[in-house]
């Protein structure tokens, strides 16, 4: 892979969503394929199909959501794979910075802010540079300023050179007339480094230790990688024909640096690279601290003392020599600094590898450093009108003749200066075309008419545009922009188009809509549940505003399914010796088109189903969009395993009973459930029947023979149950739960029968069809028992016999094949086989 983009970020809001998208775009315009910088011949260009480059992105520990925001709008491709990895707790800039560089696999490093808008081939062009110098150099781009509302570069405001001034580590932007320009690579020599776009060899960033981990937070770790590339021979080089847009921060305005941080990484920024003469010398300048209180615990730490001489360079004159401290006591400090004095004490095992990476292998020092960009230093006094770093140095407590002061509390890098303002335009803006109405994620084109608009200036809050097309008169001045603008903030927006002093502004709403399951926002994920729970779609529009919707919702799903079983207590009107029992199954479902086109919208599926998309299209004032999110509705996994009797015949007779399975069960099913990571629930067997069954029995008198004939039937389907207890709706009231990923099995058998008692003459069982359901209810409240698996099975016999009680087979009973299925539907009955009313007729004959 040739590069790779590292990113480190914590609570960048918005921020990140754009800076990804500009990122992807800026690649895309030149298609990572054509040459973008002098000497550009890295053959893996020559092939575009492979990824050439990749986003990685640190988060450190934000809590704002932006990391998960950025990533559902961003298209992760195999031609740009994204990778995040997360801190759970905050580790600052430099160790996510390094964790990214540590996970890349590009040849080329590009560190990037979260909140930057590079130019079309502007990454690229950075990464040729520091192929081109075989990974010597260390390039950084232009940098204008970045207004943070609309996304866009704050004309006037570049940030070129960046200078250090080593008397108070302060930063400044340098105009290019204080820089050296390089005539070969026609690239700027600078004497330090800002950290926001940054581009360097692989090799090279891990040659040189990489960003130390050591520092806190935030505050000039970028400083101390330049200041350590430079020292060890490597460059650090502007590319002003590179432009990447920058926010400068007035103010920390979305997380806190702690001032003692800042002072820690300042203090092992400057133990790290001064000598023990010239860091007695800058403690002295800008702190209240001495040398023996910043090294008080180095004799206790194993290996060399922490200051020692550089090997490479002469250690007279130049300040070096072993240094060990003796004790001292820092009971008197400013909180502030002791807070700093403490973190410095507790890492200072790290610093001691850090500073002797850089002693053991440096080629220049601190006193070469000032010589070379003209900086007032111990060493080289001098201080011409043409210093590079424009140095401001605080006076030294001798020449106040007080403390020093602690520095002010820690500010965001500089923003550049304002340029010239040019000559004024004469523009004239006419207005702004633009729809009322919009929603987030979509594109809507707007046009800006005017009879001039060659300097315009645009601003779109809640969206990011691209232009597409402008039109000029005659005169060849431009008097309409065509713009593309893809919205992304939801809310009220004033769109403002100025030039010169002539603007024009229109409004936009802007609706934002997302689907909500059970509360939780799940626009563009899935919606996870399993069959009998409930779910509660909502619609939601941002800002609120009246609206119309539909919903389209795949699968089979109920708005509700209830069953009853509750004893009467009344004895059976025919004069059977039970008591009936009000029983039903019943299913409601979502039968009218309006009840879809409610805001809200409640149901349970009954199948699993993982295809297809949950929608809904909201419209406004004639407007429409959509939101999806993906269903993931699961089940138990179930076996089922069903067995008939192995008797011989499976059905007999006697002078009681025609029965099916005399000494095995007429049939066994037994079903192995299995549930996953959330489907603990109940299960149970329930059986419908079908039949229609007559016995007659005959009664003989002196005078006369009388037969009786009794027969119950049914066309539909009724519940095949016996006991007269609350809410026993299940057969032989077998019942299983199981937990969340469990495995269990339940079994029912059953050997339908017909009583003949000794005086029937004939009986028969006519196409009786059973219908046994393996039900399911999951846990929880206002759940529902839905059918998971459907076993039909079924049998039919004729018995006859004259004089009574010497009943025989007639013919060949018929025992269906059993079939085992899904179920597709959920049971419905109205009443109990047993509450079937009873036939009843008479033939009487006279002997």
């Amino acid at each position: 892979m040739r590069f790779s983009i590292c990113i480190a970020a914590h609570n960048e809001a918005h921020l990140l969503s754009r800076t990804f998208h500009a990122v992807r775009t800026s690649l895309l315009a030149t298609s990572l394929s054509s040459p973008a910088f002098p000497g550009d011949t890295n053959s893996e260009r020559a092939n575009p199909g492979d990824a050439l480059c990749e986003i990685i992105v640190v988060d450190d520990a934000s809590t704002d959501g932006s990391i998960a925001a950025a990533l559902a709008n961003f298209p992760n491709s195999a031609e740009l794979p994204l990778r995040v990895e997360r801190f759970e707790t905050r580790q600052g800039a430099s160790p996510a910075k390094h964790r990214a560089a540590e996970l890349a696999r590009g040849g080329v490093l590009v560190f990037l802010d979260a909140h930057v808008l590079p130019e079309p081939g502007a990454l690229e062009r950075l990464v040729a540079g520091v192929e081109a110098s075989q990974g010597r150099d260390l390039l950084t781009p232009a940098l204008p300023a970045l207004d943070e509302s609309t996304f866009t570069v704050i004309p006037g405001r570049t940030g070129l050179g960046y200078g250090l001034d080593l008397a108070d580590l302060s930063c400044r932007w340098l105009p290019l007339s204080n820089l050296q320009l390089d005539e070969e690579t026609r690239l700027y020599h600078q004497p330090a480094l800002i950290g926001c776009v940054l581009a360097v060899s692989r090799e090279t960033y891990f040659a040189l230790g990489g960003f130390d981990t050591g520092m806190k937070v935030w505050g000039v770790e970028d400083i101390d990688f330049g200041l350590k590339a430079w020292s060890l021979g490597y460059g650090l080089k502007l590319d002003v024909l590179s432009r990447v847009a920058h926010r400068f921060q007035r103010a920390f305005d979305h997380y806190e640096v702690p001032a003692p941080h800042v002072l820690h990484n300042k203090l092992r920024l400057a133990a790290k690279h001064f000598s023990p003469h010239h860091l007695q010398r800058w403690l002295a300048r800008n702190t209240p601290l001495t040398l023996e209180q910043l090294l008080a615990p180095a004799p206790d730490l194993p290996g060399e003392p922490l200051l020692t001489p550089s090997p490479g360079l002469p250690g007279e004159g130049r300040g070096e020599g072993v240094f060990l401290p003796s004790p001292a006591s820092t009971d008197h400090l400013p909180p502030l600094w002791r807070a700093a004095l403490d973190l410095f004490h507790e890492h200072l095992a790290s610093l001691q590898a850090e500073r002797t990476l850089v002693q053991s292998r440096r080629l220049r020092d601190e006193l070469d450093y000032a010589h070379t960009f003209q900086l007032d230093w111990p060493g080289h006094e001098s201080n011409p009108p043409q210093l590079m770093a424009l140095a401001m140095t605080l006076p030294t407590s001798e020449a106040t003749g007080s403390e020093p002061s602690p520095w002010p509390s820690p500010e965001p890098s500089p923003e550049p200066s304002p340029e010239p303002s040019p000559a004024p335009c004469q523009c004239a803006v006419s207005g702004i075309s633009a729809p009322e109405t919009c929603f987030v994620g979509d594109e809507d084109d707007i046009t800006i008419t005017g009879t001039c608009l060659d300097g315009l200036s645009i601003n779109i809050p809640g969206g990011e545009f691209i232009p597409l097309s402008s039109e000029k008169n005659a005169a060849g001045h431009i008097v309409a922009i065509k713009l593309r603008v893809q919205w992304i903030t939801p809310g009220e927006h004033t769109l403002s188009a100025t030039c010169g002093q002539s603007s024009a502004t229109t409004t936009v709403k802007v609706y934002k809509v997302q689907i909500f399951a059970n509360s939780q926002d799940v626009t563009g994920g899935s919606v996870a549940t399993v069959v009998g729970r409930p779910i509660a779609l909502e619609c939601r529009v941002t800002p609120k505003m009246e609206f119309t919707n539909e919903w389209v919702i795949p699968g089979i799903y109920v708005k509700k399914y209830s069953i009853l079983y509750k004893p009467t207590g009344e004895q059976d009107r025919f004069g059977r010796l039970y008591t009936s029992v009000n029983t039903s199954g019943v299913v409601e479902t979502f039968q009218e088109k309006n009840e879809t086109c409610l805001p809200a919208i409640r149901l349970y599926w009954i199948k699993p189903l993982f295809r297809g998309e949950i929608s809904v299209m909201v419209t406004i004032a004639g407007r429409s969009k959509s939101a999806s999110a993906k269903p993931e509705i699961s089940a138990p996994i179930v076996n089922i395993v069903p067995q008939t009797t192995t008797d011989v015949p499976p059905v007999f007779v006697d002078e009681n009973v025609l029965k099916f399975g005399k000494i095995s069960k007429g049939i066994t099913v037994s079903a192995l459930c299995a549930t996953g990571s959330d489907g603990a629930g109940e299960f149970r067997f329930l059986q419908r029947v079908t039949f229609d069954r007559t016995v007659t029995r005959r009664q003989e008198f002196a005078t006369q023979i009388r037969d009786s004939t009794e027969r119950t039937r049914t066309t539909e389907r009724v519940l095949d149950r016996k006991d007269e207890i609350q809410d026993a709706w299940h057969f032989q009231n077998r019942s299983l739960h199981l937990n969340n990923i469990d495995a269990g099995g339940i079994t029912m058998t059953d050997s339908p029968e017909i009583t003949t008692l000794r005086t029937a003459i004939s009986a028969s069982v006519a196409d009786e069809t059973f219908d046994l359901r393996l039900m399911y209810r999951p846990d929880g409240e206002d759940s529902i028992w839905v059918s998971l698996k459907t076993i039909t099975w079924g049998w039919s016999a004729m018995a006859s016999g004259v004089p009574a009680f010497s009943l025989a087979i007639i013919g060949n009973p018929v025992i269906k094949s059993i079939n085992v299925e899904d179920s597709v539907d959920l049971p419905i009955w109205s009443m109990r086989a047993l509450d079937v009313p009873l036939e009843r007729s008479t033939v009487t004959t006279s002997r």
